[in-house]
């Protein structure tokens, strides 16, 4: 970051790291692209393509773990379509099979010892709020006992104002918040520190 024959400095991580980044890399008044997390929502209205939409939003959280910036770790559903999204999501989301590589499954472990501890923290702060598991995936039983495998969980209704609703757990926790209309959908949305993506479902642009 402080060499003089790099230009321009691209940085994907923790809001800490970024900071050091940015820091040494105005030394030499360089400019910077920081990708510093998500919190990333997939909007569903009353008058999506469920059957399209669940694969994407299954996928979304459980690729590479849940460890990618841009995972849609927020499901908000337009109350008047969640009993019928949930009664299937629900079903395909219990079904998702954790395991190591070679046993091409859903999905692999987390990166750490840190980062397994850190997602169950999670799972505990859920428990602690009284946070209803609406689904989870399983663990195979022929990996390791000392791999870092986690089971995928959804959980809900998430209140607006949890840690669960609000920071990123990097790893595959899905929680659901219902909401009523359009302009309650955009003030979930933007209820966070992040602003990097989200997925809107409806057949109305």
């Amino acid at each position: 970051c402080k060499h003089s024959d790099i230009d321009h400095v691209c940085f994907t991580g923790s809001p800490e790291v970024g900071s050091i980044v940015q820091q040494n890399a105005a030394l030499n008044n360089k400019s910077c692209t920081m990708e510093l997390g998500g919190k990333s929502p997939h909007i569903v209205f009353s008058d999506c393509d469920l059957e399209s939409a669940m694969p994407v939003i299954l996928n979304s959280i459980i690729q590479n773990s849940g460890q990618t910036c841009s995972a849609g770790s927020r499901l908000l559903i337009d109350e008047n379509v969640k009993e019928k999204f949930l009664s299937i999501f629900i079903d395909k989301f219990s079904k998702l099979m954790v395991g190591s590589a070679e046993m091409d499954l859903d999905m692999g472990p987390l990166i750490s010892e840190t980062q397994k501890n850190r997602v169950i923290s999670f799972y505990n702060k859920s428990k602690d709020e009284n946070i209803p598991i609406l689904a989870s995936g399983s663990i195979s039983k022929n990996v390791s006992k000392n791999g870092y495998y986690v089971n995928p969980v959804l959980i809900g209704p998430v209140p607006v104002d949890s840690v669960l609703a609000k920071d990123e757990i990097f790893g595959p926790y899905l929680s659901m918040i219902p909401f009523s209309n359009e302009e309650e959908a955009i003030s979930i949305a933007n209820g966070t520190d992040y602003g990097l993506t989200a997925g809107v479902w409806t057949k109305d642009g």
